[in-house]
């Protein structure tokens, strides 16, 4: 086996000249000489990456997958994003469980607006985790998937149950609650009324309470007067009726006719463009809600809680 003088490398001023040397190495299987010289810190990622080819042709798998992770570094640090991710796929397919991998394809992927395959890699590294008993992990994973793809109904039900195993109420009930909404915008009705009843499951719990109070401190309700119509999903009855106060996400309203939790609705009103849904405030909207309070005042009357599923612009 031919070994090769590391001053000769460390010499090297010429990239063409360290090709042609990795050319010899490959052919001799001999790599030390290159791997311990100043000359492979500093090369430009290209020769880095035909290094690790040729590990890899010699049957040295963990020293190519090290020239490719450093390659992929190198790319996506000069903002080369879609080469980092061809060869984060080339270490991948070597290493196909390695969840850091498919985690930073996803990232990148994320950043190129690629929403479908991040997506896909993210749910490949949290279902791995998950059948593998590694609920924080699959979590991590699974929070990515959903940062990317908001509308994923059963991808939030499967967070939810997630954070109520860990004990993470917030976070369970919102999911759960975000499961509704998704499932409500689709017109799965059944769907979002089950992920309703396992946020409701949640809210009995004390500790959960006194949580949900808190946030709706913070949460912005604007005490606004606003005309709205309110009918069945079969339209066989409608009410006219005016808001009492509305939020980003829902409205509460007075009723003459009592409504049951979970009751989908139809409302026809003018949606206020500060609450930040891409409404404008010269239109009116339909907008699908799900009933998500309910109590009757002294009157007789119903006070109702209402959360928005799907808002569209009325036709002119």
């Amino acid at each position: 086996m031919t070994n090769f003088d590391e001053r000769v490398v460390i010499d090297l001023n010429h990239e063409r000249q360290a090709d042609a040397l990795m050319v010899m190495a490959d052919m001799s299987s001999d790599f030390n000489w290159y791997t311990k010289s100043e000359e492979a810190r500093h090369t430009n990622p290209n020769t880095i990456n035909t290094l690790g080819d040729s590990y890899l042709r010699a049957g040295k798998v963990q020293e190519a997958i090290a020239c490719f992770s450093q390659v992929a570094e190198r790319y996506s640090s000069s903002g080369h994003v879609a080469k980092s991710i061809a060869v984060l796929k080339k270490i991948s397919r070597l290493t196909p469980s390695d969840p850091e991998i498919l985690m930073r394809i996803g990232d990148l992927l994320a950043m190129q607006g690629r929403v479908g395959e991040a997506r896909t890699s993210y749910l490949c590294v949290g279902d791995s985790e998950y059948l593998g008993d590694r609920p924080e992990a699959a979590i991590t994973a699974y929070e990515k998937a959903i940062a990317v793809d908001k509308s994923n109904a059963p991808l939030h039900t499967m967070l939810g149950g997630l954070y109520l195993d860990r004990g993470m109420l917030g976070k369970a009930h919102a999911s759960f609650i975000s499961a509704r909404r998704e499932y409500l915008k689709k017109g799965e009705i059944s769907l979002a009324r089950h992920a309703a009843a396992s946020a409701h499951s949640i809210e009995g719990i004390s500790q959960f309470q006194a949580y949900r109070d808190s946030c709706r401190r913070k949460e912005e309700r604007y005490a606004l007067r606003l005309p709205t119509v309110v009918m069945a999903e079969n339209r066989k009855w409608c009410e006219d009726t005016v808001s009492l106060n509305i939020s980003k996400s829902g409205i509460r309203l007075r009723l003459v006719r009592p409504l049951e939790l979970d009751r989908v609705v139809g409302l026809v009103m003018r949606v206020p463009s500060e609450l930040g849904l891409g409404t404008a405030d010269d239109s009116t909207y339909a907008v699908n809600a799900i009933v998500c309070h309910s109590e009757k005042t002294v009157d007789g009357q119903c006070i109702v809680g209402a959360e928005f599923g799907n808002i569209s612009k009325l036709a002119v």
